[in-house]
């Protein structure tokens, strides 16, 4: 006879009949489990005057194109250029033009371990070297993961990952009706 394990994650819950497996095993295929997706929102708060319109064009092209790299519609890649004045952009109490935020939000897709995690956020800062650390900036990143359930398109609910709607959504890049 078995046991139950009951895990929960951004008020979702799911439960798992388990024979030998430990808490620990159990939350694992919890995390795999969540048909959490992410949509990448990319915040970059920076000192004012930091980007021209072709370093902006260049960046946002760059994200793109890892996310659509991974299977998701160029359409749900949002990157935003926050400029801040330097009186008001403070970091350790002390005014600085030379700091940049980077706040994401994921919804279309869930790291599946820590692993990926930072095998994306190496990949990321690899992607950003020429616009911060070639710069002689500092800089910090945040990833936040949204729950999906939270999440529409033009009022529509996200198919599930790697779905024929999905598909559909990254042929025609844009989010249209699906049964």
């Amino acid at each position: 006879m078995g046991w139950k394990v009951l895990c929960s994650m951004s008020s979702s819950f799911s439960i798992y009949k388990c024979d030998e497996l430990s808490f620990r095993y159990a939350y694992l295929l919890h995390l795999i489990d969540q048909t959490i997706k992410k949509m990448p929102l990319h915040r970059f708060y920076i000192p004012e005057g930091l980007y021209t319109e072709e370093d902006k064009k260049k960046l946002a092209q760059s994200i793109t194109d890892h996310y659509v790299a991974v299977g998701l519609p160029a359409f749900y890649v949002v990157v935003l250029f926050i400029p801040v004045k330097k009186d008001s952009y403070y970091v350790g109490g002390k005014a600085n033009d030379k700091f940049v935020r980077v706040a994401i939000q994921h919804i279309a897709r869930q790291f599946e371990s820590n692993e990926v995690a930072q095998k994306f956020i190496d990949m990321y800062e690899k992607r950003l070297v020429p616009f911060i650390k070639d710069r002689g900036l500092d800089w910090e990143i945040a990833i936040e993961n949204v729950d999906r359930n939270l999440w529409r398109e033009n009022g529509l609910i996200p198919p599930l990952s790697n779905s024929e709607a999905e598909k559909k959504w990254i042929r025609l890049n844009k989010a249209v009706p699906y049964e």
